[in-house]
């Protein structure tokens, strides 16, 4: 069966638009769902696996062991995915759904946007389910991961902070 990891890293922002769909749609794809919502205040009820908060070694254990990421627009996760020849939905989170208190993530997103053939982007969780079952069914050939300082994620990272900063 396969392994199905989301998790939203611990921004106090709540997810609550990603995690109450993952939830809703867990009995209907047959995979094994683990669930890290932080601060989401949707708390999952169809998923046996779900943890407010994962300790470093139970988060890679659970990384590590799973055959899709569905995450955020965050950082770490991203550069682990690519690392770790990993799948990986990325759905970050919008300011106009009060997910976090601008667009940076979706400004990350588009940065990484078909540049990834391991990284899926989707902006509404309307198509998850989909997304989920054709990415899992998709043929991924993972590139001999970089050194993380020649990470081309990680140069376009700190060019937008470095423009970021110049404004």
């Amino acid at each position: 069966m396969k392994k199905i990891f989301v998790t939203v890293g611990n921004d106090y922002h709540s997810f609550h638009r990603l995690i109450e769909k993952i939830d809703n749609i867990a009995s209907k794809i047959d995979a094994e769902f683990v669930i890290q919502y932080g601060y989401s205040d949707y708390i999952p009820k169809n998923i046996k696996q779900s943890h407010k908060f994962l300790d470093r070694e139970e988060y890679n254990k659970k990384f590590g062991e799973a055959d899709l990421i569905i995450s955020h627009s965050g950082i770490g996760t991203m550069i682990d995915t690519i690392q770790k020849k990993k799948k990986m939905l990325l759905v970050p989170k919008q300011y106009k759904y009060g997910e976090h208190f601008n667009d940076h993530q979706s400004e990350i997103a588009e940065e990484v946007k078909g540049k990834y053939e391991n990284i899926k982007v989707i902006y509404e969780v309307d198509g998850l389910e989909n997304e989920i079952n054709r990415f899992l069914s998709e043929k991924v050939d993972y590139p001999e991961p970089p050194d993380i300082k020649s990470l081309k994620l990680v140069k376009d990272i700190k060019s937008f902070i470095d423009n970021e900063n110049q404004k």
